[in-house]
Parts: structure tokens; C-alpha cells; sequence
């Protein structure tokens, strides 16, 4: 492998204990196993980070970066990234046990970690108030912090997670167009808000919400005034149109009629 700071070849030697990180703040831990680790970011400004592998391998100013560990291990992933500069993430089935975020990613407008299944709580700051897409699939989450303060966010994604079961989700969000969960099969509870007004793609499969639940989300979709979308909540408890509330059948055929696709 070829040391990107000094331009030579050197090989990387198998060890169970990963050397220490040498500089920067951590960004991750990862368990190394995967034949290929490629986390990347984009910036708004600033000069691209260096990373530090936890191996003694580092990567000088580039924002993406293809590694291949040696052995398995827990190695420490560290950066020195000017946090304000940061724009977006993109983590993805990079064996991921934990990651580091901070509140000083005042800029970041997309969050995306896909396909890390060891990994667990992640802290999204109330600071990211200029956040617009949040995307988790795949991850081991059981709780998720969202905050009232994020009101740029025009979505919000979250896919085969089994153990989360709800999270907070605010009025002020008047700019959400997207909401898109799937395969959550422990998630029972969410609100959403007949004052978001753009909201025209409410996806809510294979999760575990009630007639009630669907009823509120079809009555709330109607009261937003929203004309053509798409909707589908199927493979729910509630999801069978018998369940349906009047008030709810009655918004279900507005929401029809003004164009939606409705799919349960």
C-alpha cells in the first residue's frame, strides 16, 4: 500500500492490537472487517481532511478514501477536519461500531449511514440547523434525538432497523417533503403534522403502527392540504381499510381525490 505522505510502498502487518490513532479528533470506530472501508464526506469549504486509520495509515486532503485493513480488530478512525467545513456524510457498510459526531457541524445539510449493523446510538445536535436529509438504513439504533431547531430538513429516511420503536419529530419541520420508513418492524409511535404543507411522499411498510396510528396519519396528511402524493402503509396491524376510522375514511377518499396514491 502506498503511504499517500511520503509517496513510498510499505506493506501493513496483520496485528490483533491496533496501533494507537497519531493525531485529530476520532470520527469512528470500526471493526476492520470488511475488505474495503470507504467512508467519504463533501465540504463547503476548506481543505480536505487527513485521515488516520488507526493502523499507523494515513491519508492526506482527500475527502473520500478506500482502505483494506490487514487483520480484524477495533481500530480508532481519526481526522482533522475543520468541523464547520463538513457538508455531507456518507458511511456506508463500513462495519461501524461507533461514531463520534459533534455540534460543531454547523453547516452539515445530509446525514446518510447505511449498512452498519453494529452500530448503535448516534448523536444528531440541535446545532445542525441547517440539516436537510437524514438518512439511517440499516443501522442498530434503538433511539434517535432529533430536534425542533432543524427546520431546513426535507427528509427523513430510516429502513431495516428492528429495535426502534419511535422518535421525535416536531411541527416546525414545515419544509418536509419526504418521510420514508421501512422495515422497522418494533416502530409503533410517530407524529406528523397536518402543517407540513409539502409533505407528498409518507411511506410507513412492514412497521408495526395500529389503526389508530394510521388513522392519525391519514387525517393529518388531509388537514396539510397537500394536492398529489404518495402514500403507503402497508403490512402494518393497522393497515387493513376495516380498521379505518370514520374521520379517517373520509380523509382517506379526500386524499384520493385530490390526486394521491395510497397504497395499504
Amino acid at each position: 500500500m502506498r503511504d499517500l505522505l511520503s509517496g513510498r510502498q510499505r506493506s501493513l502487518i496483520p496485528s490483533s492490537a491496533p496501533a494507537a490513532p497519531l493525531f485529530g479528533v476520532t470520527l469512528l470506530r470500526t471493526t476492520g472487517a470488511n475488505p474495503t472501508f470507504d467512508p467519504g464526506i463533501a465540504r463547503g469549504s476548506g481543505s480536505a481532511p487527513t485521515w488516520d486509520m488507526g493502523d499507523t495509515t494515513q491519508y492526506a486532503t482527500t475527502d473520500a478514501i478506500s482502505h483494506s485493513y490487514a487483520a480484524p480488530g477495533d481500530y480508532e478512525v481519526r481526522w482533522d477536519l475543520v468541523a464547520a467545513t463538513l457538508r455531507t456524510t456518507a458511511f456506508g457498510n463500513d462495519d461501524i461500531t461507533a461514531l463520534t459526531t459533534q455540534a460543531g457541524w454547523v453547516n452539515i445539510e445530509q446525514f446518510n449511514l447505511s449498512s452498519n449493523a453494529s452500530l448503535g446510538n448516534v448523536v444528531m445536535h440541535k446545532e445542525w440547523t441547517k440539516l436537510e436529509q437524514v438518512t439511517l438504513l440499516g443501522t442498530g439504533c434503538t433511539a434517535l434525538d432529533t430536534h425542533v431547531e432543524w427546520t431546513a430538513l426535507t427528509s427523513f429516511e430510516v429502513s431495516s432497523n428492528a429495535s426502534l420503536t419511535s422518535f421525535p419529530t416536531h411541527a416546525a419541520w414545515t419544509l418536509m417533503t419526504d418521510i420514508n420508513l421501512q422495515s422497522c418492524f418494533s416502530m409503533d409511535t410517530l407524529t406528523i403534522y397536518s402543517a407540513w404543507t409539502a409533505l407528498g411522499f409518507f411511506w410507513v411498510q412492514d412497521c408495526n403502527f395500529s389503526a389508530a396510528t394510521i388513522d392519525a396519519f391519514l387525517i393529518a396528511l388531509d388537514g396539510s392540504g397537500k394536492v398529489s402524493g404518495n402514500l403507503k402503509y402497508e403490512n402494518n396491524p393497522g393497515s387493513a381499510d376495516g380498521a379505518r376510522s370514520g374521520a379517517a375514511a373520509t380523509a382517506k377518499a379526500n386524499l384520493a381525490g385530490k390526486g394521491w396514491t395510497i397504497t395499504n
